[in-house]
């Protein structure tokens, strides 16, 4: 706040991505406001809900300890990489896929 008045926000553009993801983002945020309105909780409390919820679904698992990067022999990199022609490379794996 300066002198007592809010800066005006603004959201940042967005491309067609961006607008969609931002979209379901808003989506999810009024069906939570819903559903604390419906049940008389706070929008914390929803939230919390469904933090323990995915807790319960989803555990997190263990983690190996001691892993490492691998590293990769110098054998299994192509010398010409940087020459390499990679958007028809990426468009002959998508033909042999279809």
């Amino acid at each position: 706040m300066v002198g007592g008045v809010l800066w005006p926000v603004t959201k940042p553009r967005l491309g067609s991505i961006g607008r969609q993801i931002s979209s379901v983002l808003d989506q999810l945020y009024y069906k939570a406001k819903a559903i604390a309105e419906q049940r008389e909780w706070s929008l914390a409390e929803v939230v919390r809900r469904g933090i323990e919820y995915m807790a319960l679904a989803y555990p997190v698992q263990e983690t190996k300890e001691g892993w490492e990067l691998p590293i990769l022999k110098g054998s299994a990199f192509d010398p010409n990489f940087d020459k390499l022609d990679l958007k028809a490379l990426s468009e002959n794996e998508e033909l042999i896929r279809h």
